[in-house]
């Protein structure tokens, strides 16, 4: 009985193991015998054929898997669906380069459809779910590099995002009033925005008022002062102190009394600012100083 068998493509002569088993049916009688093709040539043949027709093969694979799925029962196709699924899954670990590159290469080859597809889930509920659920195992599998996204999109938007945070804050936009009223947007009613809009437009108006005025109160002395009355401060709105300079020199000298100290005021005009004096002024101001601490002096080593 022979053994071997000469491929009809390579003219090699392989074992029987290295050829397809086919069914032969010929007038009603069934045979089992061997393709005439070994199998690497065989596999290289029906390769070069779908290449060559791939639309037809696609077809003719689809069809074949229909007549398939359509013979079995519920219980078998959910056997075999399971299956292919447990194998995918293998296949996929094994070749984790091999899957990396033919996804990057059928999103090169596929960006228009890819977007179109997208755009068209995301009108749907059921496209928005599944996008959710893929970002979400994104996301656990690839803590790290959605923080590194996340910093890169935030410094990128950052110059947008402020222009537009300032827009909503002029144009006084719903999601910026419910903002201030510390509210999610979808829960404040029309109403309440309505008259939030309205006291921020009345605060605004005063403060711009406010830039124009001349004269002050003094939170001490109740009294309306002109703002040269009052000392430089930057963290109040119009810049000035609340107390004016006059109270200020009079809680020093309480202050200094209660101490049991002399407060000697320096010279101010009616503003309570400090007067500039000439230099002669100052050179006779310290001479007579110096005059009456020598005299002081000099009194004490007398009487000792």
């Amino acid at each position: 009985m022979d053994t071997a068998k000469v491929c009809s493509k390579c003219k090699v002569e392989k074992p029987f193991t290295e050829f397809t088993r086919r069914k032969n049916v010929y007038k009603g009688v069934e045979t089992w015998g061997y393709k005439s093709q070994c199998k690497p040539c065989h596999n290289l043949t029906t390769h070069l054929a779908r290449k060559a027709n791939v639309e037809k093969a696609r077809a003719r694979e689809a069809e074949l898997r229909k007549q398939r799925m359509d013979s079995m029962t519920p219980e078998e196709r959910e056997v075999h669906n399971a299956k292919c699924l447990a194998w995918a899954n293998e296949w996929r670990k094994a070749h984790t380069d091999k899957v990396k590159e033919m996804k990057r290469k059928h999103r090169e080859a596929n960006k228009e459809r890819i977007a179109a597809k997208k755009a068209a889930d995301a009108k749907t509920e059921h496209g928005r779910a599944l996008d959710k659920k893929r970002g979400e195992r994104y996301r656990a599998k690839h803590p790290e590099r959605v923080r590194e996204l996340q910093k890169a999109q935030s410094a990128k938007r950052a110059p947008v995002a402020k222009q537009e945070a300032r827009q909503k804050r002029v144009k006084l936009c719903n999601s910026y009033v419910a903002q201030l009223l510390q509210l999610p947007t979808a829960i404040v009613p029309p109403e309440l925005i309505n008259l939030e809009r309205t006291r921020v437009l009345i605060k605004r108006m005063m403060q711009e008022k406010d830039k124009y005025r001349t004269e002050k109160k003094c939170s001490d002395c109740k009294e309306y002062k002109p703002l040269l009355a009052f000392p430089k401060f930057h963290k109040s709105k119009d810049g000035h102190g609340y107390l004016c300079l006059m109270c200020i020199r009079e809680r020093k000298r309480k202050e200094k009394e209660r101490q049991g100290l002399v407060y000697k005021p320096r010279l101010f005009d009616e503003f309570g600012r400090l007067k500039k004096m000439d230099p002669e002024q100052v050179r006779a101001n310290k001479n007579a100083h110096a005059r009456e601490r020598y005299s002081i002096n000099k009194q004490l080593r007398e009487a000792t």
